[in-house]
């Protein structure tokens, strides 16, 4: 006579179970270790997170199913509450309903406990996720360096470092094939809101005529190249600068 094995049924519960087990894991839950723990299957614990995408979520995610739940639960004690009261009097039984305001103490316990903690790691994952979205752009050439410099400002995200040196890299590329000159590179690095290295600074001032000379020209007065920011000239007026500069050599 053969016997029929049990098939473990699904309980609400695992999910709470998943996420205390992968908070206290020193390695990263798994259907195997999970199966282990609770004494069922790794097929058992498939089927479940096929069917069940809250059980599943506390394995794909479960910092961040924690640290949401935290957040409801600190936003549920922010939130203006009702108090009923009922009075007994002369005239029968009255029920008043008065608004409750959060007291000092949930906002003790929101600062220091849970929503400001809970919410760095979704800041954290935002920002990280929008600039891996915007890099595939840049690098793929459908956005510009500067239109996705505009995108981070929106989000108030600060431009990685590599960024900024891909594109100096870009332009310097630009300057070595001849396509545009030692000049035209400091502009186009300054106006991208980017330090522009001192030898290309070097390299556009001997371009240009003016390696440690006083030249006369802009404003009437004598200018002196050394630490000039270019940036603050137009390509015009750096022509006329490099004029001057010959003019003062003759």
């Amino acid at each position: 006579m053969s016997t029929k094995t049990s098939r473990p049924k699904y309980d609400s519960d695992y999910v709470k179970l998943a996420l205390s087990f992968a908070a206290y894991s020193r390695v990263k839950i798994s259907n195997r270790n999970f199966a282990k723990h609770i004494g069922v299957t790794e097929g058992a614990i498939r089927k479940w997170r096929k069917e069940y995408p809250d059980f599943d979520r506390a394995f794909l995610d479960p910092a961040g199913v924690i640290a949401s739940k935290i957040n409801i639960g600190v936003m549920d004690n922010l939130d203006k509450r009702s108090k009923m009261t009922i009075i007994k009097g002369e005239d029968g039984v009255k029920a008043i309903k008065d608004d409750v305001l959060p007291t000092h103490n949930d906002l003790l316990v929101a600062s220091k406990l849970g929503f400001r903690k809970s919410m760095v790691g979704f800041d954290e994952q935002h920002r990280k996720s929008v600039i891996a979205d915007l890099n595939k752009l840049l690098v793929s050439g459908d956005v510009t360096y500067l239109d996705a410099v505009a995108e981070l400002e929106l989000e108030e995200i600060l431009v990685p470092a590599s960024w900024k040196a891909r594109e100096v890299a870009r332009i310097l590329k630009l300057k070595n094939q001849g396509e545009i000159t030692a000049p035209e590179a400091v502009l186009q690095i300054e106006s991208s809101g980017i330090t522009v290295p001192k030898l290309l600074q070097q390299e556009a001032e001997n371009h240009l005529g003016l390696n440690r000379t006083e030249i006369t020209g802009l404003g009437g007065g004598p200018i002196a190249s050394t630490n000039l920011d270019l940036s603050q000239f137009s390509l015009e007026d750096l022509m006329k600068l490099r004029k001057a500069a010959k003019n003062n050599k003759t």
